[in-house]
């Protein structure tokens, strides 16, 4: 059901943005989500009650952890625009602020990092194939529309809808992922999808110098179909892989994990167009299709430690 309501969204986006777009100026596609926000304390206020438990909040930890990953995707993104000195301060500030948030957080009574969790290889391990996974998505997502505008010369509306069909197929895909986990190991199931993502992009790589339509919608179906498999398998081994008790830390890094890949794509999006300059959205998809391998990698790793 996660993997669906993150899909679903994800699916009528693309529509609803070209349809915005067709009738009305950008600004929109930002203040029509406002609403949405307003209307967020009443759902709030409707959620059952639960029990909770009062604990002050690590503004160091909080303070070294922002730093870190801000410091670090930033850098990563500098790289792009050709400011190698700046963004290798960048990076190596991350990192040593990095550094300094894992020793803060070893000390810590109550740290944000789940560490007994993280010491579980099959709950580690999901974690980094969702990272992967993630950025391999995000890198082609924020590539795509470049290929789209700027090589077929489609405006934003045809751009909105033509992207449709990946998150469309996530989200049929997704239920009947969650139906073949309770009957196969969540580690091939994750890795065919994942490898189904990496073909799919490879093939965006290879597409026609003159593509129709259908040449782009059944390539991104292929990766949304691969990218359904990954979701629910991926999400149900993390929130099952430690004690039920920790479910609360599992869902946070489940969330972290899904953030810090789509940081870092979208920051190596910047790289790949400052070094590919008029290929850019070529080495998008080929670093993509690097990072789905990967993460297929990963996964079946947890396959190969507890067979």
């Amino acid at each position: 059901m996660v993997a669906l309501a993150v899909a679903i969204p994800g699916a009528l986006g693309p529509t609803i943005a070209a349809t915005i777009l067709a009738v009305a100026k950008w600004p929109w596609l930002f203040l029509v989500n406002v609403p949405f926000g307003l209307a967020v304390p009443l759902f709030i206020a409707a959620a059952p009650s639960d029990v909770r438990v009062t604990l002050p909040l690590d503004l160091i930890g909080t303070a070294l952890n922002a730093l870190a990953f801000g410091l670090f995707v930033v850098g990563v993104g500098t790289l792009g625009i050709g400011d190698g000195c700046i963004a290798m301060g960048e990076i190596v500030a991350g990192l040593f602020c990095f550094g300094l948030f894992v020793r803060q957080q070893l000390r810590h009574p109550r740290p944000m990092l789940p560490f007994d969790l993280l010491r579980i290889p099959l709950f580690s391990l999901s974690v980094w194939t969702s990272v992967c996974s993630y950025a391999a998505q995000i890198l082609a997502y924020v590539s795509l529309p470049f290929l789209f505008e700027a090589g077929m010369h489609l405006s934003a509306v045809e751009t909105g809808v033509l992207l449709t069909p990946w998150p469309f197929m996530t989200a049929i895909t997704a239920p009947i992922a969650g139906r073949l986990t309770m009957r196969y190991p969540a580690s091939v199931i994750c890795s065919i999808g994942l490898a189904l993502l990496a073909g799919g992009l490879l093939l965006m790589v290879f597409l026609p110098a003159t593509p129709a339509k259908w040449d782009v919608e059944w390539r991104l179906a292929l990766c949304g179909i691969g990218f359904g498999l990954f979701q629910t398998p991926n999400n149900t081994a993390m929130m099952t892989a430690g004690p039920i008790g920790r479910s609360g830390a599992a869902s946070g890094m489940n969330a972290a994990a899904r953030y810090v890949g789509w940081s870092l794509g979208s920051a190596l999006v910047s790289l790949m167009f400052g070094l590919g300059g008029d290929h850019g959205v070529v080495f998008c998809l080929v670093a993509g299709m690097a990072f789905a391998l990967i993460g297929a990698a990963t996964s079946s790793a947890r396959r190969f430690r507890w067979s």
